[in-house]
């Protein structure tokens, strides 16, 4: 299975960078192969970039805290959105010190789903099970975008997709820069983009 990431080592003067550029976590694999290339890096910045759909939540709860670990001691996180993070790929945007947003990209929030067969006390334990994780989710977003709970539930309760402009408003931006090309090498017709962002990729694409 391919990583959900690349990495470019620190080379001179430019800090190293981790790339996010795919979905997020399933098997098992990339929050295990992500701390590799973490411990990896040299110096005391780094840059995440992310173009990620979102993906496994507990996966990207790992990279998020490693992140936020790693950031100890006087080091920096500088992550900076390449075309969408979301779901849990907001989540791990918003590990970073600094925040970047190039003015053509998005953010998406929105509650975790799950998938649950059995019976009903099975369905009221993974509704359970949901309500915590979002409550975890929900943590992060007040902590590192600075809005109170009513707020954060409120952007949770639906898929609410951010533009760079509004990511800056709320807090989930810290920084808009000069517009890139926004790729994507997820599978567009799985990420059930709204039409507005998917046209932007498909643009990019032809």
């Amino acid at each position: 299975m391919r990583p959900c990431f690349t990495f470019k080592a620190k080379a001179g003067n430019k800090p190293a960078v981790l790339a996010l550029d795919e979905e997020i976590g399933f098997w098992g694999t990339q929050a295990k192969d992500f701390r590799a290339q973490l411990d990896a890096v040299e110096g005391n910045e780094l840059v995440v970039e992310i173009n990620s759909v979102g993906g496994d939540v507990m996966a990207g709860l790992g990279i998020y805290n490693m992140l936020r670990s790693w950031a100890k001691d006087g080091k920096t996180v500088t992550t900076r959105v390449t075309g969408v993070a979301a779901s849990i790929a907001s989540i791990i945007a918003l590990a970073g010190d600094k925040r970047e947003m190039p003015k053509n990209t998005f953010a998406m929030v929105h509650q975790a789903s799950t998938f649950a067969v059995g019976t009903a006390d099975d369905m009221r334990d993974a509704a359970d099970t949901l309500d915590k994780v979002d409550g975890s989710l929900r943590g992060i977003y007040m902590d590192r975008m600075g809005v109170d709970e009513t707020k954060a539930k409120e952007i949770m309760a639906k898929d609410t997709w951010l533009t760079a402009d509004e990511s800056m408003d709320l807090g989930f931006a810290t920084a808009l820069i000069e517009d890139i090309k926004a790729t994507a090498k997820f599978d567009l017709a799985r990420a059930a983009l709204p039409d507005n962002v998917a046209a932007i990729f498909k643009a990019e694409a032809d």
